[in-house]
C-alpha cells in the first residue's frame, strides 16, 4: 500500500475519476466495515471518507478545477484506496485527499523464487 497525498485547492472542486462504477467497495467509515458497490465513475466527497475499491486499478484521475488534473496509473496493484477526513479541520481536510495504489483486501502470495512487482506514476495534466 502506497500513502499518497495530494495536495487540492478545496475538497469542494474535486472530482475523482476512474472505474469505480459496479466496483465492490469497503466503506471503512461503517461500523463495522461493510460492503457496498458504488453507482458512479465519479467520486465526490462530501463526508468522512476511507474506501477500498476493489479491482479498481490503471488510471484514476484527481479532477481539482482550481489546480488541474493528475493521473495515477497504477500496475500491479489491484486497488484503489480514496481517504480523506471530511470536516476534521485539524487534519487539514480541505487540503488534501489520499488516492492510493493499493493491493489491500486480497494478499498477494509468493512462492519460491516467484516475484511481484506494483509500480505508480504521477502523471500531471
Amino acid at each position: 500500500l502506497r500513502v499518497s497525498q495530494w495536495s487540492i485547492s478545496s475538497i469542494s472542486n474535486v472530482r475523482i475519476e476512474g472505474s469505480f462504477e459496479g466496483a465492490s467497495f469497503l466503506d471503512k467509515m461503517q461500523d463495522p466495515p461493510a460492503k457496498s458497490v458504488a453507482s458512479s465513475p465519479v467520486i465526490e466527497i462530501s463526508k468522512e471518507t476511507d474506501s477500498v475499491y476493489e479491482g479498481v486499478s490503471g488510471d484514476v484521475i484527481l479532477q481539482d478545477s482550481a489546480k488541474g488534473a493528475l493521473t495515477i496509473r497504477s500496475g500491479g496493484w489491484k486497488d484503489t484506496v480514496v481517504w480523506n477526513p471530511y470536516g476534521n479541520e485539524g487534519m487539514g481536510y480541505d487540503s488534501f485527499v489520499c488516492i492510493e495504489s493499493a493491493k489491500a483486501l486480497k494478499p498477494i502470495s509468493l512462492g519460491p523464487s516467484e516475484e511481484w512487482t506494483g509500480t505508480m506514476d504521477v502523471i500531471p495534466a
